[in-house]
Parts: C-alpha cells; sequence; structure tokens
C-alpha cells in the first residue's frame, strides 16, 4: 500500500517525506521509507508507546446503533481521529507527537488500517479478532486456525500472492494501471473538498463491507451484534464466537482476495492524495 502511494506522489509531496522521514528525495528512497513507516506502528510503537494501541481501529457495530456509534465517531483515539488529527499537524509542520516522523509514520499505517474492513468493525469479537477461522488455501488444503482479522491482515493475501509487498503493489498497479488517474483525482478532489469527511466517508465505506460481505459469508452464519467493549482475551466477546470454527470456502476466499486487492490499491491511492495534499 505504501509503495503504491510512493509511485504517485508529486516532486514536492516526495520531497516533503524525504525531509519529514530523513531519507534522500529519490523515488527509491522514498519508497522504502513509507514502506518502512508503514510497518513501524506495528513493529516499534505498540510497545515503545502503549497509548497508541487503540489508535489502529474504529469499532463500529455491524447492527447499528446511532447513539453507540456516534460516541466512537466522535473518540479522540479512534484511527478515523488519528488520521484527521496527523494530517492536520503535518500539514501545520507542527511538532511530532511522539517523536520525529511519527505523525507521518502513523497517518501511512492508519490510512493502510482504515483500508482494511475488520478495522472499522465489530460483531462483539473486536473486529474478528475473536472469531476462529480456517479458509481453503490456493493448494486446495486447508489452513491453520487462526482469527478472522489475521486471516485478513495477512492470511488469505500471503497464501495467494506472496509476501514480498514491492511485487505486489506492483501487479496491483499493473492490472488495474489505465484506472489511476481517475481514481487520484476522485481522491484529490474529495481531499481539497473536506479531508475530514473524505476519511470518513473511506471508514463508512469499510464498515459496509465488513457488514455485507466479510460476516455474511461466514459459514455458519452469524447474527449481527451492536457495537461493545471487547477484552484481549476475548472472554467477553459474543458468545456464539467461543470455542467454534468458521471455515471460508474456496469461492468465498476468491472474492475475498478481490476485496483485499481493491482496498490495497485504493489505500495506497488515496494515501497518496492525502501526502499530495500536505504541501
Amino acid at each position: 500500500m505504501a509503495r503504491i502511494a510512493a509511485s504517485q506522489l508529486t516532486p514536492a509531496a516526495r520531497a516533503n517525506v524525504a525531509r519529514i522521514l530523513g531519507v534522500q528525495n529519490t523515488p527509491a528512497a522514498v519508497a522504502n521509507a513509507l514502506a518502512d513507516a508503514a510497518e513501524w506502528p506495528d513493529a516499534v510503537a505498540r510497545a515503545k508507546y502503549t497509548q497508541t494501541v487503540v489508535w489502529h481501529f474504529i469499532d463500529l457495530g455491524v447492527k447499528p446503533n446511532a447513539a453507540k456509534d456516534g460516541l466512537l465517531w466522535a473518540n479522540p483515539d479512534t484511527a478515523f481521529a488519528r488520521i484527521v488529527k496527523f494530517f492536520g499537524t503535518i500539514k501545520a509542520r507542527a511538532r511530532d507527537e511522539l517523536e520525529r516522523g511519527s505523525d507521518l509514520k502513523f497517518l501511512v499505517h492508519l490510512v493502510g488500517d482504515i483500508h482494511q474492513p475488520l478495522h472499522d468493525a465489530t460483531d462483539q469479537d473486536r473486529g474478528g479478532n475473536c472469531v476462529g477461522i480456517v479458509f481453503v488455501t490456493r493448494t486446495g488444503a486447508t489452513s491453520q486456525p487462526t482469527e478472522l482479522h489475521a486471516t485478513w491482515d495477512r492470511g488469505i493475501l500471503e497464501d495467494r500472492l506472496g509476501t514480498n509487498n514491492a511485487a505486489i503493489a506492483q501487479q496491483l498497479m499493473q492490472a488495474r494501471a489505465a484506472q489511476l488517474p481517475a481514481l487520484l483525482k476522485t481522491a484529490a478532489d474529495a481531499m481539497k473538498a473536506n479531508p475530514t469527511q473524505a476519511v470518513r466517508s473511506w471508514v463508512s465505506e469499510s464498515h459496509a463491507i465488513a457488514v455485507t460481505q466479510i460476516y455474511a459469508a461466514l459459514d455458519p452464519a452469524v447474527p449481527s451484534f451492536e457495537t461493545r467493549p471487547v477484552s484481549g482475551d476475548c472472554h467477553d466477546a459474543a458468545p456464539v464466537f467461543k470455542g467454534k470454527t468458521w471455515k471460508l470456502k474456496t469461492p468465498v476466499v476468491a472474492a475475498d482476495l478481490g476485496i483485499i486487492d481493491d482496498r490495497l490499491l485504493l489505500a495506497g491511492i488515496r494515501l497518496a492524495a492525502m501526502i499530495n495534499a500536505l504541501v
């Protein structure tokens, strides 16, 4: 996702990223730095700055509840709020909240997070972290059991496309090369009109995908629940998820991979539009 964004930066935006992250102002150096920046909030900040753990998601309920969901939209420590905040601080050249470059690193990472639909929805399951899953792999075998969230974060993608992020980015861009200029213009126009509303619409888009395509495809079917805090050990998750494993069959995995590809591409293009709008 970050490498896709790097390929769509204006010269001024690339120079700005190079300045913030302290790297050479070349396409390759900036692409590598943005890819590293995308990993930093998970690889470093989660342990070093534990207050940031809650920044990675906004747990809107699969079953809507305007009062409960409205509180989340107003919460200053969701992925939505933090993207809006860091866009503003970077644009104003304000001091980074945690350390040099951290605001941009989180902006890069969180834009990716909100395009993974399970970062924007919960079925009283911590965004799929309390749902056991197996899926049919590329070879036809059954995967090792893991969580639904992890399956969407990396399981299906790595099984189908591997782990080389540069190669995956190149493949995704080549597949939709003719559409890239229009996608970038749409994102840039949204940022110019209202950055906060643009980010909110991206979150809502992802949430709808989680509700109508991810949770709806679980086998066996699950009920829809309103948002509710759930502990990391899942002891207070919705009872339906306890001690069970769901399966994603081949047609569902194929459809999911198409969604994953689309979300990664859109995340990269929209991130580029945000970074371009910072200068």
